[in-house]
């Protein structure tokens, strides 16, 4: 129970609806408030800041060329804006012809790689096939037997 005191009759009189709740305990539910709302306000900005980038980004201001050019598309439109989409659609494919450019490289460096390390498989399968046709050979000559296993399979037994 709280304390009768001058203070703490005044709190609870101003707070009727949850007598049970302390100053102390009020105070910590408002700073968890007031870091809640800092919190969130900092979220918000970030959400915005990458909203704007993404609004700003160089597929968005294509799109905003080509709408701005098909919106003012009459006969009386300056050239100016022409230009600019022209140019703005120029960059663009250019940009994209460099990326796939890159990714085709990249690709074939990849297909490289890839084709040496079959090579070399191929090479230890020739290997590997050549030491077993060779123990083959041999095998009569030694004494060599063959069993079954415990899993079922046969075994040669030295």
């Amino acid at each position: 129970m709280l304390p009768h005191t001058a203070s703490g009759a005044a709190s609870v009189q101003n707070r009727p609806r949850f007598p049970s709740i302390d100053n102390r305990e009020l105070d910590s539910r408002r700073g968890f408030v007031t870091d809640a709302k800092t919190s969130l306000s900092q979220y918000d900005e970030h959400i915005k800041r990458l909203q704007h980038r993404v609004a700003v980004g160089p597929a968005n201001q294509r799109k905003a060329l080509l709408a701005s050019s098909a919106a003012g598309s009459s006969r009386f439109q300056s050239s100016a804006g022409n230009d600019e989409a022209s140019r703005g659609n120029d960059a663009f494919v250019r940009q994209s012809q460099m990326t796939q450019h890159r990714q085709t490289e990249e690709e074939d460096k990849v297909l490289i790689d890839m084709s040496h390390a079959l090579e070399r498989l191929q090479g230890i399968g020739q290997t590997i096939n050549q030491q077993l046709v060779e123990q083959d050979v041999y095998a009569p000559h030694a004494q060599c037997r063959q069993t079954q296993g415990e899993t079922g399979g046969e075994q040669l037994v030295w």
